[in-house]
């Protein structure tokens, strides 16, 4: 198996590193500094002139089962610079890209580990297309055929003044089952001076380009700089991805002790019951948005705010509404029911004292 490490790659090539089998191969500790160049013509893009695809790190994967690479603590910067760009060519390069060109089996396909890495992809053309053809710098991209993979990327910090997260697959992926999950990662938008703003290119996150989306989990990321989770394009293709973010809860009562057995209810904006169970320490998924096209199916699904309600017998009821946009810890005090003891009647001798009392004042 191949092991690439303690490397550093630099200038403009069609890429750093590529692996063309999954097997178990680990690539760390490097470090990848790249741009397009006017030499990097690499595939003829389909009527847009010459192309230029630079990937720091590509994967080719070709459906064998229980294998998977392992990417992680690389420090990768790639750039586009139209001045080192020929005429008519369609310029595109990202930090990671992995395919799964050949893997047609809906059973097997990509396991890959990518974490613990820092990429930095900049787009310096100042318009997206100055030779009329399109130009992307993306974090992260996935190009595969196959809607079975199973990439795992966390713990990865991921910068770009384009795009991301882009996401694809040619074979719909109407599922979130056995899919990629996106967990733990920081997602950084930096400041453009590419124009126009409302470019789809400038958004956060795309799917569904040339192809059909994967289904695809964002799950716990933090969003900077402008990057957020609602500011996705979906081209016009069948496709599904979802955010959502671990609501850890813990209940104790007024010494601090765990209660196990309090009534967990948890309601979601049109106040549907998405949660309901006996309280222990425990990690709760909830949904911030999810998004479906397929046609007549077709929806957005937002579910903040949610409602928590915890009740358990001898304590007051607790009540909450939440936002869940990242991932939360929240620590609950219930308080017992405090009973008042009944009031005594007052005896006939104090009844007497107090008429003396009165009546000497």
């Amino acid at each position: 198996r191949p092991l690439i490490y303690n490397n550093v790659f630099s200038g403009h090539s069609h890429g750093a590193i590529n692996i063309a089998q999954n097997i178990d191969g680990e690539i760390y500790n490097n470090t990848i500094n790249m741009y397009a160049g006017k030499e990097d013509l690499r595939y003829n893009s389909e009527g847009l002139g010459l192309s230029l695809d630079i990937h720091a790190i590509e994967l080719w994967d070709y459906s064998r089962p229980n294998t998977g690479n392992r990417i992680y603590n690389n420090k990768i910067n790639v750039t586009i610079d139209p001045s080192k760009m020929k005429n008519n060519s369609r310029m595109s390069i990202d930090c990671f890209n992995i395919r799964n060109r050949w893997a047609f089996n809906f059973s097997t396909g990509g396991n890959n580990s990518f974490f613990n890495n820092t990429c930095t992809a900049i787009n310096l053309e100042p318009n997206l297309n100055t030779f009329g053809v399109p130009s992307m710098a993306i974090g992260i991209r996935n190009t595969g055929f196959l809607p079975a993979n199973k990439d795992k990327f966390y713990n990865n910090v991921i910068k770009s003044n384009n795009i991301l997260v882009s996401y694809t697959s040619t074979i719909p992926r109407l599922t979130l089952e056995n899919g990629s999950v996106l967990y733990n990662n920081r997602f950084i938008k930096i400041n453009s001076t590419i124009v126009p703003a409302k470019d789809w290119r400038l958004k956060s996150f795309e799917t569904l380009y040339h192809s059909y989306g994967s289904g695809l989990v964002f799950r716990d990321n933090t969003y900077e700089g402008g990057a957020d989770i609602h500011d996705y394009y979906m081209h016009p293709h069948p496709g599904l991805f979802r955010s959502e973010n671990t609501l850890t809860l813990q209940i104790v009562d007024e010494n601090n002790y765990i209660i196990n057995d309090a009534d967990i209810i948890i309601r979601n904006n049109t106040n549907n019951i998405i949660y309901s169970n006996k309280s222990l320490i425990q990690d709760i998924i909830l949904n911030e948005i999810e998004v479906l096209k397929s046609g007549s199916t077709s929806y957005k699904r937002i579910d903040n705010p949610y409602n928590i309600s915890i009740i358990k017998s001898g304590y007051n009821d607790f009540s909450t509404i939440i936002n869940m946009t990242n991932k939360t810890y929240m620590l609950v005090n219930l308080n017992p029911i405090s009973l008042s003891p009944p009031e005594e009647p007052e005896s006939l001798f104090s009844k007497i004292i107090t008429f003396f009392k009165n009546l000497f004042r």
